[in-house]
């Protein structure tokens, strides 16, 4: 049975208002693991302080996290090190494994590591996001905790929008061989389009699913990023923002490659109308290019 997990995420400009079922396997990109150092005193129950360090890892294609902590701890008897190498699992249904291993010193390279002074291993299966908390050295004076914190970066989950018209004033793109396609866009509208004979193609945005497009990239502050697959990606970069949200958009579009004896000047196109922009390839095109 596929597990997920439902965000509400709510805006309140623009008319926008995003409710998703996000899978699992899918949340793995956006989940992060917040590590931070608090210093008690010797029963743990008043902080003393929190170290200003704090780290942010994250879980790769595999659903798997590895990283180490290290600490120089001030006592009375001198300076003590620790260290801590950390292995988490995001597993199918939401929990995440944690692997902890903790030591005076560890070093060489992953999955070759050798501790110094090893102290003591644990671990755990934890839910619902539940944070991770290890004491790393205890005295009758000092205590040291390291927290481990599950948290989703929700800014960054692309959302789906209501009504956000597409503006590509002063928008540069180019793609991942260097290659410039437009210095000035300069188009605006729920549809956006652009042909370029002398790179061999042309491509339709928008912010809003339209027939024979797909979800391609992201809009995030003055950044789109798309991937229409084939080893070509394109980056719109602009100097006022895409959208006025801080999280990313979802991007919808498609390519084509273009076909000989259609000039060499650049061809820019937009429209509000769905049916308007079908009828624009129709006739340029082919037929029933957006079915």
């Amino acid at each position: 049975m596929k597990m997920f997990l439902l965000f509400s995420i709510w805006f309140l400009s623009v008319g926008v208002v995003a409710q998703e079922k996000i899978l699992v396997p899918q949340l793995q990109s956006y989940m992060r693991l917040i590590t931070e150092t608090f210093y008690f005193d010797g029963s743990g129950k008043r902080l003393l302080y929190k170290t200003p360090y704090t780290s942010n890892s994250k879980f790769y294609g595999s659903g798997k996290a590895k990283f180490q902590v290290w600490n120089q701890i001030q006592t009375d008897a001198g300076n003590i090190s620790r260290a801590m190498l950390v292995d988490a699992v995001y597993n199918a249904n939401g929990s995440m494994d944690f692997d902890i291993q903790l030591a005076e010193k560890i070093a060489g390279s992953v999955g070759e590591e050798k501790f110094t002074g090893f102290i003591r291993r644990e671990k755990m299966t934890l839910e619902n996001l539940n944070p991770v908390s290890v004491v790393i050295y205890s005295s009758p004076e000092l205590r040291v905790v390291v927290r481990i914190t599950p948290t989703l970066d929700v800014d960054d989950i692309p959302a789906e929008v209501d009504f956000l018209p597409f503006n590509g004033d002063q928008a540069t793109i180019y793609d991942n061989k260097g290659r410039l396609w437009a210095k000035d866009f300069g188009v605006e509208g729920k549809y956006v389009s652009l042909e370029s004979p002398a790179l061999g193609g042309f491509f339709v945005l928008s912010f809003y699913p339209f027939k024979g497009g797909a979800v391609v990239g992201s809009a995030r502050g003055t950044t789109m990023q798309v991937d229409f697959g084939n080893d070509l990606k394109l980056t719109l970069q602009k100097k006022q923002p895409f959208t006025p949200f801080r999280k990313s958009v979802k991007v919808y579009g498609r390519f084509t490659k273009s076909k000989t004896g259609r000039g060499t000047s650049d061809i820019t196109y937009y429209s509000n109308s769905e049916d308007e922009l079908a009828k624009f390839f129709d006739q340029r095109w082919n037929k029933n290019w957006f079915k």
